[in-house]
Formats: C-alpha cells, sequence, structure tokens
C-alpha cells in the first residue's frame, strides 16, 4: 500500500514527502530502525528542498544512533551538511560530537563544534554548539573554558529574542547554559560538596557500626578520605549518580567494636584528586545508647494545691545489672524510696513522692515547683542520674 501511494503521488511533493516521513516514523515505532533510517533517505527522491533532505539525512543518522549502530550514525551525519541547510548541518555536528566525546575523542569533538556552519539558521543552531562546547569542558574539568562558552551561548540566545526558532528547544539549550554556570561556581567554592551538614553513627557495645553520606564532586577521579580519629575508616561505595553537572557519590564511614567510649565527635576530611588544595570537610557524630534508661526522663506532678500528698515511679532499665547506691532529692519537699523491680538487677523503680517535710504549698499560687532526683549507680559512665521534678501550684 505504502509503495502503491508514493507511485500515484511520485511528482506531487505536498503528499509523497509526508507519506515518507510518517512511514518512517512508523518503522522507528515497531523498532525496525534500518527500515525507518531508509524510509528517511528516501524522501530525497520525491523534493529538491535543501532543509527536508538535511533534516531526513540528520532522522535517519538518529536512528541508528538509538539503534546503537554509532559508525553508520555518523556516516551519516557527515552527509547532512552537503544539503545546505545550516540548523540540521550544525546539529548534525553537534549529535556526533556527543558520540565521540562518549568514545572520549574530545579532540575531534571540539574540531566539529568550532567548524563553521553555513545556511539557513546557521545563527540559530551556533547557540547549540556553543552548548556543546561548554558541555565538552566541563566535562573534561575545564571549567573556565566551559563558563565562556556558555555564557556565549546565552548571549546568542539573548540577542535573537523574538526572532528564535519555536518548537526547537533553544529555551532548554539556555537552562542548561545557566546550569553549567551555576555549578562551575559552585565548585570553585568547593570541588566536594556534601549533601548532609553532619554524619552521625550510632554505637552499639561490641557491634560494628556505620554512616552513610553522599558528596557530589564534577568528575569520578578518586576521592582522599581521611578520619579522625584514625579509628573510623572511610571508604567510597560507589557513584550513586552519574548526569552531566556532578557526580553523586556513596561514602560509608565504619567505626570499629571497639570504639573508644571516651570519643563522642570526629570528622572526615575529603578531597578530589584535581583539587587536594580545597577539601570538605563533615563532622561526624558518634551517638551511643545510654547504658542506662530512664523513664520518664521528667516527672511532672501536674497541678496541686501541695497539701495532697502525690507519688510518681521512675524506671531504670540497664544493659546489664547494677545497683542503685542512693537516692536523694536536691530540694525540700520531695522524698524518695528505690527498690529493684521483681528482683531484676537490670530494672529500678524510685518512688518519688511530695512529702510533708516540704510543703509545696508555701508557693505562690500559679508558680511553679521544682527540685531534682539525683540517683547514685555503680554504673561507670553514669555514677549519678539527675531526674527533674516540678508541679504547678494552684490555690487551694
Amino acid at each position: 500500500v505504502f509503495e502503491r501511494l508514493l507511485e500515484q503521488h511520485r511528482t506531487n511533493e505536498a503528499l509523497a514527502v509526508p507519506a515518507v516521513l510518517a512511514f518512517a516514523e512508523y518503522y522507528r515505532f515497531i523498532g525496525d530502525y534500518a527500515k525507518s533510517a531508509e524510509t528517511f533517505l528516501r524522501a530525497k527522491d520525491y523534493t529538491q528542498a535543501g532543509n527536508i533532505r538535511g533534516n531526513c539525512t540528520l532522522h535517519a543518522a538518529r536512528v541508528y544512533r538509538d539503534a546503537g549502530d554509532s559508525p553508520r550514525a555518523i556516516e551519516l551525519y557527515q552527509q547532512v551538511a552537503k544539503h545546505g541547510y545550516g540548523w540540521a548541518s550544525g546539529l548534525a555536528a553537534y549529535e556526533q560530537a556527543k558520540l565521540l566525546v562518549a568514545a572520549g575523542q574530545y579532540e575531534d569533538a571540539r574540531r566539529l563544534l568550532t567548524a563553521p556552519v553555513t545556511g539557513e539558521y546557521a545563527d540559530q543552531v551556533e547557540i547549540v554548539l556553543e552548548q556543546g562546547l561548554a558541555q565538552l569542558h566541563y566535562a573534561k574539568g575545564e571549567h573556565a573554558e566551559a563558563r565562556q562558552h556558555a555564557q556565549r551561548a546565552l548571549t546568542l540566545y539573548d540577542s535573537l529574542g523574538e526572532h528564535r526558532l519555536k518548537g526547537e528547544q533553544l529555551e532548554d539549550i539556555a537552562d542548561k547554559c545557566a546550569e553549567y554556570l551555576e555549578w562551575i561556581s559552585t565548585w570553585e567554592r568547593s570541588p566536594v560538596v556534601s549533601e548532609e551538614d553532619a554524619l552521625c553513627i550510632r554505637i552499639e557495645p561490641g557491634q560494628l557500626a556505620s554512616s552513610v553520606l553522599f558528596v557530589r564532586t564534577f568528575s569520578k577521579r578518586p576521592l582522599r578520605l581521611e578520619c579522625d580519629p584514625p579509628e573510623l575508616k572511610a571508604t567510597e561505595t560507589d557513584v550513586a549518580t552519574d548526569n552531566a553537572y556532578y557526580k553523586r557519590r556513596r561514602i560509608t564511614v565504619t567505626a570499629p567494636a571497639a570504639f573508644p567510649a571516651h570519643v563522642v565527635h570526629g570528622a572526615l576530611t575529603i578531597a578530589l584528586a584535581e583539587r587536594p588544595d580545597k577539601p570538605g570537610q563533615v563532622p561526624i557524630w558518634l551517638y551511643r545508647r545510654p547504658s542506662l534508661q530512664v523513664t520518664p526522663e521528667r516527672v511532672f506532678f501536674g497541678f496541686s494545691d501541695g497539701h495532697t500528698p502525690l507519688t510518681k515511679t521512675v524506671v531504670l532499665t540497664g544493659e546489664k545489672p547494677f545497683r542503685v547506691l542512693t537516692v536523694s532529692a536536691k530540694g525540700s519537699w520531695l522524698g524518695t524510696q528505690a527498690k529493684q523491680f521483681g528482683g531484676n538487677h537490670r530494672v529500678w523503680q524510685i518512688e518519688v513522692n511530695t512529702a510533708p517535710r516540704g510543703n509545696p504549698a508555701q508557693a505562690p499560687p500559679g508558680a511553679v515547683v521544682e527540685d531534682r532526683i539525683l540517683v547514685e549507680t555503680d554504673i561507670a559512665d553514669m555514677p549519678v542520674v539527675e531526674i527533674p521534678c516540678y508541679l504547678h501550684h494552684i490555690k487551694r
């Protein structure tokens, strides 16, 4: 049907060319890339218009590129310029350069992007080529050159004003250049950017402990990682994100099982190989679960006139069996008593009551009456525990 349709309208360019393009897109949609590219190239049989011939050759190159056939794609990209349509010629150079960059052929890509382009809309496609040069230099870490080309692309974009081509994503190209400039400024301040202000590691007795930090850099070159104290070890796990602007890298910091108990904070220093003079530093906080859990941590007696005795219970739970040596109140209105819970040496109960020997009723109405319970234990790192107590005095 397709061939008969083309034969019927061979001399009618207005019907034949759209038919060729429609079927070329259909073949690409169903995954028949070779047939799609072949059909795009057949458009030259039905028109002499340089812009259509150039665009169709460009589309055929893209089909081969998307199919993974880079050599055939490059062969077709190189044929686009002969049709004399500046916009398609510039895009062909830009897309061919991206394939060369992916293959590590930076100098060949640069020559393509800096070669003169002639023909219709050559001035507009120069914005695309300048963005390509900015991207190329940025990928190599040549930020001064990248900034120069990104700024030139934005200047060209602004100078075209309302004459810019519509529907060709020039706005997206300008946005990319603006983003390059923003990231270049970031790297000048610090070539390593941490996503977290600090890293917290929860230390469990006798166990390895670790935490993960993500940093961003402009390249995948090796990182130099140093921890203080040196008992902490930092390793780069992988590159979690790799896009045109930054590499998001995962770093794991590990504390050994026998980590010194007195150390509560440290630091991780991160330097990029290209910029050892500007390292980044991330504070490390080492959190340990207390040897003694206090429930509740504060005792609130509620609202009281001070004349009615009130009692509250505080539970102390230790990681290991322990002893309560003494319990006392700093003030005069509280009484205390300690006892083991069910004979379990890991759990103690402290009864706290408002004692008659110091009456909180003496406080003025509306006042907050405060005191503290002091619990002395035989736990080495928590020999004394302070438990705040308070009530709101109301008028009887």
